[in-house]
C-alpha cells in the first residue's frame, strides 16, 4: 500500500470534486481554529453531495465538538451501513465512540487493532489524511486496553511513515498529547521516557542538534531522567570495551552544549534527562589520561545552563568529579582554580576536589597546601571577581586547619583588605578559625569524605532515590 500527499491522485473512488474538498477544508478549519457557525453550511453541503459521506462525517465532528454528541452518533452509524469499506467514515465514528468511552460498541463495529491495510484491504494507494487520523485511532485503543507499549510500537510505525513525508505534513504533536491523555508523568517508564525523546526530537526539527550515532546504542540511556531501577543498566555499561565506550561517554556530554536550547525549550521538566551528572560520574570512574579538561569544560560554562544541568547537585556531587579526574593533574587542577567561573561554585567543585586528594592520598597534601597558598595570593593581588567570593574563604579554612601558623597571615590579610563577604561566612578572623576545625578535628567524618567512600553503586542509589524523594 502506498501513502501519498496527494488526494486527487489516490485510488479512492469516487474522488471527491475539487470544489467539495475546498469546501471542507476551509469548513473544518474555521471550526477548529475560530469556532465560526458551519452547520447549516454543510448541511447544504451534503444536500449537494449526496453520494460522498464526508459532509455527514464533517458534521458529526461539529456536533461532537459542540457536545451534541447523540446527534453526531445519528449521523454516522447509518453512514456506516452506506459505507461500510470507506475508512473516514469508520474513523470518524471511532473517534467519537472512543471519546464516549462506549468501548463495547467499538468492539462490535470493528477490529480497531488492525492497521489500515488490513482493515481496507482494497485500498492500495491512500492520502495521508486518510491514513493517519485511523493508525493514530489505532494507538489510541491499544492505551485504552493499557497495551502501552503496542502503541509505542504503532508510533513507531507513524514516524516511520511522517519521516518520508514533505516537512509540512510532519505533525508529531498529536501523538505527544495522545501520549499524555494516557499516561502521568509519574508512570512513565523507560519507554515512555524514551518515545517522548523521540517525539519531541521530531517536533524541534532542526533546532535539534543530531550528533553522530553512538558506537554503544545502550548510552543512550544518559538521553532520559532516570531512575533507582536503571543503576544495573548503568553500570553495565562500565564493561563495555574502554576504546569506544570513552568516545561515546564524551559525545554525549557534549550534546549538553550542542542541545541545550532544545533541552530546555521543548522537553517538559517531568523528563528531562539526566546525562549532565550521570555522564561525568561515568567519565570519572573510568579516570581516562585528559578527561579533566572535558570536566573543566562544563564548568566554564554559563551560569544557567550549569544550573539546568547540575542543580544543587553541583555542590553535592560534583567534587567527586574534580576529585577522580583532578587527582592526577595538579598542575591543570591549580590552573583551574585561578579562574573566574560563571557559575559561584564551579571553582569550589575544584577545591574540594583537592581536599579529597589531599585527605586520600596524604603524600600529596604538601603540594596541595603550596597550590592554596598560591591561589590565595593570586585571589587577594588581583581584583575581586564574582566567582572568588567564596573560593578564597574555603581555601582558608582548608589551609586553617592543616596548618594555621601558615595560613593565619593570609586570612588577616583577607579580612583587612575586606575580601571575605561577612555576611555569607565568618564575620572575624576568630569565627574563621573556629569553622576551620570542620577540616581538622575529624576529617574522616566530613560528609565529602564519607560520600568519597561510596561505590559508584551506592552513590547511583543515593541520587538517584534522593532525586526520586524530592520529586515524589
Amino acid at each position: 500500500m502506498k501513502i501519498i500527499t496527494d488526494y486527487f491522485a489516490t485510488d479512492r473512488s469516487p474522488l471527491l470534486p475539487v470544489s467539495l474538498k475546498l469546501q471542507l477544508d476551509t469548513l473544518e478549519e474555521q471550526v477548529l481554529n475560530s469556532n465560526q457557525p458551519v452547520v447549516h453550511k454543510l448541511k447544504l453541503l451534503r444536500s449537494d453531495y449526496p453520494g460522498f459521506p464526508e459532509p455527514s462525517c464533517t458534521l458529526a465532528r461539529v456536533y461532537h465538538y459542540q457536545g451534541k454528541s447523540r446527534q453526531a452518533l445519528d449521523l454516522l452509524l447509518p453512514l456506516k451501513e452506506s459505507y461500510p469499506r470507506d475508512p473516514i467514515v469508520l474513523t470518524s465514528l471511532g473517534e467519537i465512540l472512543l471519546e464516549l468511552e462506549e468501548f463495547d460498541m467499538m468492539e462490535v463495529l470493528a477490529d480497531f487493532s488492525l492497521p489500515f491495510e488490513q482493515q481496507f484491504p482494497h485500498r492500495l494507494s491512500v492520502a495521508l489524511e486518510e491514513w493517519l487520523p485511523y493508525e493514530q485511532l489505532v494507538a489510541e485503543w491499544l492505551f485504552v486496553n493499557s497495551e502501552f507499549h503496542l502503541g509505542f510500537d504503532q508510533f513507531q510505525k507513524i514516524i516511520q511513515v511522517l519521516e518520508t513525508m514533505p516537512k509540512e505534513f510532519q505533525e508529531y504533536e498529536e501523538l505527544i498529547e495522545l501520549l499524555d491523555d494516557y499516561i502521568e508523568p509519574e508512570e512513565y517508564d523507560a519507554p515512555t521516557h524514551e518515545m517522548l525523546q523521540l517525539l519531541y526530537k521530531k517536533v524541534a526539527g532542526t533546532q535539534y542538534y543530531k550528533l553522530p550515532s553512538f558506537r554503544h546504542p545502550e548510552l543512550s540511556i544518559l538521553q532520559r531522567e532516570l531512575f533507582p531501577e536503571d543503576i544495573p543498566a548503568l553500570l553495565q555499561l562500565l564493561e563495555l570495551p574502554r576504546e569506544s565506550l570513552v568516545p561515546d561517554l564524551r559525545s554525549a556530554i557534549r550534546e549538553i552544549y550542542f542541545n541545550d536550547f532544545y533541552y530546555r525549550e521543548f522537553i517538559p521538566e517531568s523528563i528531562q534527562p539526566d546525562l549532565a551528572l550521570a555522564g561525568f560520574l561515568l567519565l570519572a570512574e573510568l579516570e581516562q589520561p585528559g578527561d579533566i579538561e572535558e570536566w573543566l569544560s562544563f564548568l566554564r560554562k554559563p551560569a544557567d545552563l550549569i544550573e539546568f544541568w547540575m542543580g544543587d547537585f553541583l555542590l553535592e556531587m560534583a567534587y567527586l568529579v574534580s576529585w577522580k579526574l583532578g587527582r592526577k593533574e595538579l598542575s591543570i587542577m591549580e590552573n583551574a582554580l585561578k579562574e573566574n567561573y560563571a557559575h559561584e561554585w564551579s571553582a569550589i567543585s575544584l577545591a574540594e576536589g583537592l581536599i579529597l586528594t589531599s585527605t586520600h592520598e596524604p603524600d600529596k597534601k604538601p603540594e596541595i597546601l603550596n597550590i592554596f597558598e598560591r591561589t590565595i595570593r593570586f585571589i587577594l593581588d588581583s581584583k575581586p571577581q564574582r566567582g572568588t567570593e567564596n573560593l578564597l574563604p574555603n581555601l582558608l579554612e582548608y589551609g586553617l586547619a592543616m596548618d594555621r601558623e601558615r595560613f593565619t597571615p593570609l586570612m588577616m590579610e583577607a579580612y583587612n583588605r575586606k575580601r571575605i563577604v561577612t555576611a555569607i561566612y565568618a564575620k572575624t578572623p576568630e569565627e574563621m578559625l573556629q569553622e576551620s576545625t570542620y577540616w581538622s578535628d575529624k576529617p574522616e567524618q566530613n560528609i565529602e569524605y564519607k560520600r568519597s567512600l561510596l561505590s559508584l553503586e551506592e552513590l547511583l542509589q543515593w541520587w538517584l532515590n534522593l532525586r526520586t524523594e524530592n520529586i515524589s
